[in-house]
């Protein structure tokens, strides 16, 4: 029996490694395998301080957060384990302790955040499930919960709170495919489905087997894109509505700047007439001549326009 050549069981070797390296999304979503968890080179070169397990059993999870390499108050973990009750009625007591640790980290972290961003979740009711780090709805709810828990993300200084990494057991399933998906139309949801997992593909050359109809077909896949679309569409009616609103304020400036310019051109010809012929009429004079609609005028218009220096203009008699 002949042995596998060297430069096969060398490319395997690499394609191994690679498999354990994390993938980059965006500027601040990292994705791949579980093991990441423990990789202390990656989460502190790239500023990782928040974790998110996909269809990974709790249990396990609570094992590999032992191995962070970070104080317990500096990161967040969140568990999408459908698994679990939705409650802490029937877990064990390590696991009622574990969540109550990490769900308290995690709740004062989205307070922190929630001035910024509650008007761009897609549900409040996000918020209730994010009151357990431990999250076990499914289907449209998971997307909902997860995409609002990114846009929470995205509100938070980067600096201070820093990025997030997805992992699943392997880091090529169809769940947290998914959820990358997801994030990406959320985005932009003119872009074209295949694209957007080509683009996914690329980034991780392992999740290739994932096809279209899976991603297409997942529970709740069609309503959240059907929500985005929506809430796409209505910010982009009152952007243009903001923008109608600027345009009309930005029109009524201009004509009164151009009325100004009249006036004042009006002013210097008057003025021109007083050099030429002479007034011996005195300010008061003046004042007493010059009807009350055009010194109203004139007070009006040191009001818009308070940094100019207004001549006095003469009321000639024809």
């Amino acid at each position: 029996m002949s042995s596998q050549p060297d430069y096969i069981a060398r490319y395997e070797l690499e394609n191994m490694k690679l498999q354990m390296v994390p993938a980059q999304l965006n500027s601040r979503v990292f994705f791949g395998p579980l093991n990441s968890l423990t990789n202390l080179k990656f989460i502190t070169d790239n500023n990782i301080k928040h974790f998110i397990t996909v269809n990974i059993p709790t249990s396990l999870s609570m094992k590999y957060c032992e191995k962070i390499p970070l104080s317990l108050n500096e990161y967040t973990l969140l568990n999408f384990d459908s698994n679990l009750p939705g409650s802490t009625d029937g877990m064990n007591e390590s696991l009622v302790n574990y969540s109550q640790v990490y769900s308290s980290i995690l709740t004062n972290f989205i307070k922190n955040q929630l001035p910024d961003c509650a008007d761009s979740l897609y549900s409040t009711s996000s918020l209730q499930h994010l009151a357990n780090n431990i999250v076990t709805c499914v289907g449209y709810e998971r997307l909902t919960v997860f995409n609002d828990f990114m846009t929470i993300l995205h509100a938070s200084d980067r600096n201070i709170y820093g990025n997030c990494l997805v992992v699943s057991s392997n880091g090529n399933d169809e769940d947290l495919f998914t959820l990358l998906v997801s994030i990406i139309l959320k985005e932009n949801i003119t872009l074209d489905l295949d694209s957007v997992i080509q683009h996914i593909q690329t980034l991780r050359p392992s999740m290739r087997s994932i096809c279209r109809n899976k991603i297409q077909y997942y529970q709740g896949f069609i309503q959240y894109c059907e929500l985005i679309k929506s809430k796409s569409w209505n910010t982009l009616l009152r952007n243009e509505q903001l923008n109608r609103e600027r345009k009309k304020v930005m029109e009524q400036r201009n004509f009164n700047y151009k009325r100004f310019e009249q006036e004042s051109e009006i002013e210097l010809s008057c003025q021109y007439y007083d050099d030429s012929f002479g007034d011996s009429r005195s300010d008061s004079e003046h004042k007493l001549m010059t009807p009350t609609s055009e010194l109203d005028q004139v007070d009006s218009f040191k009001q818009q326009y308070p940094n100019r220096a207004f001549k006095r203009v003469r009321y000639l008699k024809e």
